[in-house]
């Protein structure tokens, strides 16, 4: 996978591009952020089901989402086994990267500190972002946690119409 990701991504000429369980580990991530910095077409990268991404995999990529030059508007990172520690460099990515205005994380483990930290960044003014999705919080602390609701309420606010909040509350086992 990482040579046909080093020969034929950069060449790649459609808007949006798949690697949907495609084995991708964070050993390919370099390459793939190599691929990305080439490719001034690609505005879609689906990267769903591949579970051993994780989170050093996704820190290598938010290194090239927060450059200038990437054209990225959607990015699916769903079931990936992401967890809160991959969440400081996806907060920066939301801030510094312009393009950005789609973001899947479904079904990762954020956890409720992973969570907040990306809220904060939401009501950020340079942040473009208009649809996330993320799964699998601790209920009872985000109910619980009014700033967390303020966060949520202010991005709803911030983009009104072109919206998509996704949210499924479930108990995380301690």
């Amino acid at each position: 996978m990482r040579e046909e990701i080093r020969s034929n991504f950069p060449h790649y000429v459609f808007g949006s591009c798949s690697l949907f369980s495609s084995d991708l580990t964070a050993d390919c991530c370099g390459d793939l952020s190599s691929a990305l910095g080439m490719n001034q077409v690609l505005t879609e990268l689906d990267l769903k089901w591949n579970r051993q991404l994780g989170d050093t995999g996704v820190k290598v990529l938010c290194e090239r989402l927060k450059h200038p030059s990437c054209r990225l508007k959607k990015i699916r990172f769903s079931w990936c086994n992401l967890t809160a520690d991959c969440c400081s460099d996806l907060s920066t990515v939301l801030i510094t990267n312009q393009i950005l205005t789609d973001l899947d994380l479904g079904e990762n483990n954020l956890g409720y500190s992973g969570v907040k930290l990306l809220c904060e960044k939401l009501k950020d003014q340079n942040c473009k972002l208009r649809k996330i999705r993320w799964t699998r919080i601790n209920g009872d602390k985000f109910c619980g946690d009014f700033g967390l609701v303020q966060l949520l309420i202010h991005f709803l606010k911030k983009h009104p119409t072109r919206q998509k909040w996704n949210i499924k509350a479930e108990k995380l086992s301690s």
